[in-house]
């Protein structure tokens, strides 16, 4: 099976706290494993019934993880430092020890995973077959362009000049930071408007596509 960057797209559970609110019961796992698909919805292999999230047929049993959501604007400084929100630190698992690992992102953009989500990408990446010319390729550039980034006193990170020059940042300028669950995502504002401007689909057919089959 080759490896693409879609199959880092990650999944998780959820069950009730005592104020009433949830948190994620299950660290996310790929969807590159079989039996689980996006968004926690279980698979089987054709002809099969699908196991059930948590049942007797369900292995993916790990901790809980970082969940990022909303977005903020924040200056990146002439040495390359950047805030990362506040409530996104806290979003963080012990267990990242308040560091991300920086990557260039599928689109124009840095992908800062935390240091647990990151090392589970780490582990499936090595089980690839590296004599498939397209796993060889994928790991030279998700590892090429991977840097372990730890929060300051400030609550700040040190992009690399080489993620910052690739995503069309620029220093002293503002970056639009963007939770999307296992990761964030640091965008120029200006490239990530063009990027939303040259999508044909829109919102509700995408969710509809994508979604849908839950």
């Amino acid at each position: 099976m080759i490896f693409t960057f879609g199959d880092l797209r990650r999944v998780w559970w959820s069950r009730p706290v005592g104020n009433g609110g949830t948190y994620p019961q299950k660290r996310p796992v790929s969807a590159i494993f079989e039996g689980v698909g996006y968004f926690g919805v279980a698979v089987g292999k054709s002809g099969e019934s699908a196991p059930q999230p948590g049942g007797p047929d369900c292995t993916h049993t790990l901790p809980a993880v970082a969940g990022f959501k909303g977005q903020a604007e924040n200056s990146i400084d002439g040495k390359g430092r950047m805030p990362v929100p506040a409530k996104m630190r806290r979003a963080l698992n012990p267990d990242a020890k308040e560091t991300f690992v920086a990557t260039r992102g599928i689109e124009r953009c840095v992908f800062l995973y935390p240091l647990d989500v990151w090392e589970e990408i780490e582990a499936a990446v090595r089980e690839k077959n590296q004599f498939v010319a397209a796993n060889r390729d994928f790991v030279r550039t998700i590892a090429m362009w991977a840097d372990e980034l730890s929060l300051d006193a400030q609550g700040r990170i040190g992009l690399p000049k080489n993620l910052i020059e690739f995503a069309g940042l620029q220093t002293g300028n503002k970056a639009l930071i963007i939770g999307a669950f296992d990761r964030i995502e640091v965008w120029d504002p200006d490239v990530f408007q063009a990027h939303l401007n040259d999508q044909d689909e829109s919102y509700e057919s995408l969710a509809e596509r994508v979604m849908g089959g839950i």
